[in-house]
């Protein structure tokens, strides 16, 4: 089976039109993080059954103000881990592990400085500053924000506050 000649030559895939397609998909994933941020913060910083806002960020948090407090080797304590989570977002948040190096407690230090939800959106602003600098090798720095917060992978970032944009900016910039 042979691909459509549309697909094939993309002739109909112009810089514009790339362009226009990138907002639209940066704006909707913009939208979605602030549904989302708005259905957790309506619970303070979970959702009703407990999962906290930036799901797996809350480890890098905790982690980061247990490090911060001088006790950065409680994290690897399952149950005190645990309870440092659910005393300082929500008492009945899921249950979540530091599963990281302890190199991770330093590169996360500054988070320990802030409360949870600055510290979620300093985490993601600069995971995609990270990731658009590296981009702006190659494009313009709108076009490279744009690109760094459009793509799907972003979202889910995101939505689930992993590292991945770290990680990508590692793995890209070496």
């Amino acid at each position: 089976m042979s691909a459509p000649a549309a697909l094939v030559g993309a002739d109909w895939l112009t810089g514009p039109r790339i362009r226009r397609i990138a907002l639209v998909f940066g704006l909707l994933g913009l939208l979605l993080l602030a549904a989302d941020a708005w259905l957790h913060t309506s619970h303070g910083v979970t959702d009703g059954q407990g999962e906290q806002l930036g799901r797996d960020f809350v480890n890098y948090w905790a982690g980061a103000h247990l490090a911060a407090e001088g006790q950065g080797a409680n994290v690897y304590d399952i149950d005190g881990f645990l309870h440092y989570q659910r005393t300082h977002t929500a008492p009945d948040a899921k249950f979540k592990w530091y599963g990281y190096p302890p190199v991770t407690l330093l590169l996360s230090l500054p988070l320990g400085a802030m409360a949870f939800i600055p510290a979620l959106a300093f985490w993601f602003v600069a995971g995609w500053l990270a990731c658009a600098a590296l981009l702006a090798r190659s494009l313009d720095w709108r076009m490279a924000l744009l690109a760094g917060i459009a793509t799907p992978a972003s979202l889910m970032n995101a939505l689930s506050g992993q590292n991945g944009q770290f990680s990508a900016a590692l793995l890209a910039g070496g």
